[in-house]
């Protein structure tokens, strides 16, 4: 056994043996698994592991073992980490099944299983959504069409300000009655079209979340009963009630608000440039500073 020797894994976790929050590192060797909190170590031998488990909590969850016999917790951990520790409880159940050959691979290998198996879960809820695709380019129709009614009025209320109410002497009532109108049709087509939307990408949210809830209880009765083991029931209920709901809000109003958050900006900076350069620069200038705010 060598002490220099490269891991095959690193993970990170936030929590230490004494359940304060702090660094570590979980380090997956071919023999054997080290968790590293800095000033101590625990290596565990891979061939004395047994009963590979995610014990769940609220909020706070845990690796335990059967180590030569005893019940051991090997790591603890938040949620923010829950899901690279179910990589390595996958990893480590194989392993003590006797399936190393297929589980575990150098760091390259596994960034490439990675991506293959993002491809392949893009390519089946791409295949999920493909008989709605007509209904969904009409929703993200109806959010570009909102996104540009949003930017009418406030066009209109400068031409009423500067055209209308800031002339002395005689005004235009004619201008004046022609932008009220306008600026009626504008609320009123955006009324009308929110409520298309909502009404379209909702019943498109339902009936996706349904179809692939029916996959995955379909892939789960499909398990053996060393499946049903090894992962917990609230893992389980996770998936089939949590992340269905957050597929299906980013596939359904997810991908349609950054859309319109985009056109938005693009189109409000375009009004802007048009109407006045300098005022335009200076209402874009702190978009760089919210930017690096929102990724800190």
């Amino acid at each position: 056994m060598s002490s220099d020797d490269k891991p095959l894994r690193e993970f990170a976790v936030d929590l230490l043996p004494n359940g304060m929050f702090g660094n570590a590192k979980v380090l997956l060797f071919s023999d054997r698994l080290v968790v590293d909190y800095g000033v101590s170590k625990s290596t565990y031998l891979l061939r004395d592991l047994r009963d590979v488990k995610l014990v769940e909590g609220f909020g706070i969850n845990w690796i335990m073992v059967k180590y030569g016999g005893v019940d051991t917790t090997i790591v603890s951990f938040t949620n923010r980490y829950k899901e690279d520790m179910s990589v390595l409880v996958g990893i480590l159940a194989s392993l003590t099944e006797g399936q190393a050959s297929g589980a575990l691979t150098d760091g390259a290998s596994n960034g490439n299983h990675d991506k293959g198996s993002r491809s392949r879960v893009i390519m089946w809820l791409l295949d999920i959504i493909r008989p709605y695709r007509f209904k969904i380019a009409v929703g993200a129709a109806l959010t570009l069409a909102l996104t540009g009614l949003v930017l009418v009025p406030p066009y209109l209320l400068k031409i009423l300000i500067n055209n209308v109410l800031l002339i002395k002497g005689s005004r235009d009532l004619g201008l004046f009655q022609v932008i009220i109108m306008a600026l009626a049709s504008a609320y009123a087509s955006s009324v009308i079209l929110s409520i298309g939307q909502n009404y379209l990408l909702n019943y498109l949210g339902q009936r996706l979340s349904n179809e692939i809830r029916i996959n995955i209880y379909g892939f789960i009765f499909r398990q053996s009963l060393r499946f049903m083991d090894r992962y917990q029931s609230g893992r389980i209920l996770s998936r089939i009630t949590n992340d269905v709901g957050n597929t299906q809000w980013f596939l359904i109003w997810g991908i349609p608000t950054v859309i319109a958050n985009a056109a938005m900006l693009v189109g409000a900076a375009l009004l802007m440039f048009s109407m006045d350069p300098r005022l335009g620069f200076y209402a874009l200038l702190p978009i760089p500073v919210i930017i690096i705010g929102t990724l800190v």
